[in-house]
């Protein structure tokens, strides 16, 4: 089994995930979220990511629609290389969602500030 470390801060789970051009990114887990990732424009800049490859329309939590750009590019997931679809946001929050999640387990200890993701992939 294959496990990525995690830490909690405040409310938050927040991962470290590495592009295949070698720069990290701090990724907030958003269940709420079904795409893959999210994140603004420097951070896809640094993670190597090209685009717009496509455009979607997304429904946030409060239920108002947006059209926003997706990107593509490659993250290292689970010690493998993954083909990756980012959506481009405003916010300097970069969001892990549910969409690489699928066949992951999630362990959340809030007391101890720490999470872990599992997965045989």
């Amino acid at each position: 089994m294959n496990r990525l470390t995690g830490r909690i801060a405040g409310l938050s789970i927040l991962f470290d995930l590495e592009s295949s051009n070698g720069h990290r990114i701090e990724l907030q887990l958003d269940t709420g979220f079904t795409g893959q990732i999210a994140a603004d424009a420097p951070a896809l800049t640094r993670l190597g990511f090209h685009g717009p490859v496509a455009q979607t329309s997304v429904e946030f939590g409060d239920g108002s629609m947006r059209d926003l750009l997706i990107y593509a590019g490659s993250l290292s997931w689970f010690g493998r290389e993954w083909d990756v679809q980012a959506i481009l946001t405003d916010s300097p929050d970069c969001t892990l969602g549910m969409g690489l999640l699928a066949e992951a387990v999630i362990h959340v200890d809030m007391p101890a500030g720490a999470a872990y993701l599992e997965s045989d992939r």
